[in-house]
């Protein structure tokens, strides 16, 4: 005859979930455990199931405020970590995380005792589920943790886990060195002008480019126009999906400086597809060598980016250093917010498709 009580949210509960790494190999997956209570919780018969299955061991506590990580492959994934150790990681579990999502839960054991017909007491075990996460790929689940490069992090501990707003990337952007990509060739097997220069990512993800040479030769003059960006926009285009590309200030290499924020949704395309670099110089001979050379430090997804003639005669690309040491496991999240505002969601509004100056009704939980 009154309203429900609010969601019971457990002390122990998922803080964090590396469903699908960037390296394409299962044994990087885990989970993290967060107690965000006032005491100690013993862990003993508790158990991970669904998707995945891990019993912890009875002398398994995890004190207040403390991570516990439960590792697909313990032994692979501490070297990679610094702070991992075996008091606050464990493993390995069973099974594998879904890259397409599924359901994970976080049971106790407990015993219900019970009279039978013969008035004899009986005992039965059961496993209350005291946490759960179906995570999924797409609408609003982060995009970077679906092989991305990121972790799913809980956003507030104290938040539902249910709910996809609840939960974010991690922030791995200030982990990736900065690399050199390079390539001295002949200009050939190429169709058309040679200006502009094409940048872009073979796929969707972001990079930042800094110091872009078209040199003839192997030390001629650079004939990159802005190649350094600290002439703002000047001979640069951002068109297609790269159009959301922009210009940072203070992330230039190897420190400070403007670089372009290569932002991509798919891949580089001949045409529609890049950020445009204009040549100061268009006369390099074809049949004849050039230098093409950039710098580029990896920050989500795709790490190839590709530099290379509008005609196709020559291009440069390789693979940006991915860092080992993704999300952040054992330690607070990237996005933590001790006072996150609601997860608003089943948005809807009626009707569907009003007439004009027709009222509409916006509903939301």
């Amino acid at each position: 005859g009154t309203n429900n009580a609010a969601l019971l949210i457990s002390p122990v509960g998922f803080n964090e979930i590396m469903y699908h790494p960037i390296s394409g190999e299962d044994d990087d997956q885990y989970v993290e455990l967060f107690n965000h209570g006032t005491n100690a919780v013993s862990l003993a018969g508790w158990k991970i199931g669904d998707g995945i299955g891990f019993t912890f061991p009875s002398n398994q506590v995890l004190a207040a405020n403390a991570y516990l990580v439960v590792a697909r492959n313990a032994p692979r994934l501490m070297p990679n970590y610094a702070q991992l150790n075996a008091a606050n990681t464990v493993g390995n579990f069973g099974g594998r995380l879904s890259g397409a999502g599924e359901r994970i839960t976080l049971t106790k054991p407990d015993f219900i005792v019970s009279t039978n017909g013969f008035g004899l007491p009986v005992t039965n075990h059961v496993d209350i589920v005291v946490d759960e996460v179906t995570y999924g790929t797409g609408g609003r689940w982060g995009r970077w943790s679906d092989g991305g490069g990121s972790s799913l992090e809980l956003v507030d501990a104290r938040a539902d886990k249910r709910l996809a707003p609840n939960w974010a990337d991690s922030d791995e952007t200030q982990k990736a060195p900065w690399a050199t990509i390079e390539t001295t060739g002949v200009l050939d097997n190429g169709s058309g002008a040679v200006s502009p220069m094409q940048l872009g990512l073979l796929d969707a993800g972001e990079c930042l480019v800094d110091d872009v040479e078209v040199r003839p030769g192997t030390s001629g003059p650079n004939y990159a126009g802005n190649p350094g960006f600290e002439n703002g926009m000047t001979s640069l285009a951002f068109v297609g999906d790269h159009c959301r590309s922009s210009l940072d200030a203070n992330s230039g290499y190897p420190a400070g400086g403007v670089a372009l924020h290569l932002r991509t949704a798919d891949s580089i395309l001949a045409g529609p597809n890049a950020v445009q670099i204009t040549l100061t110089n268009t006369s390099l001979p074809i049949g004849q060598t050039a230098t093409l050379r950039f710098k580029g430090r990896w920050l989500h997804g795709c790490p190839e980016p590709v530099l290379r003639f509008w005609g196709c005669y020559l291009e440069a690309t390789g693979r940006l250093p991915v860092p080992s040491n993704l999300g952040t496991p054992a330690l607070p999240n990237s996005r933590a917010s001790t006072n996150a505002g609601p997860a608003i969601y089943q948005v809807r509004h009626d009707p569907a498709v009003p007439a004009a100056n027709q009222p509409v009704v916006v509903t939301a939980r």
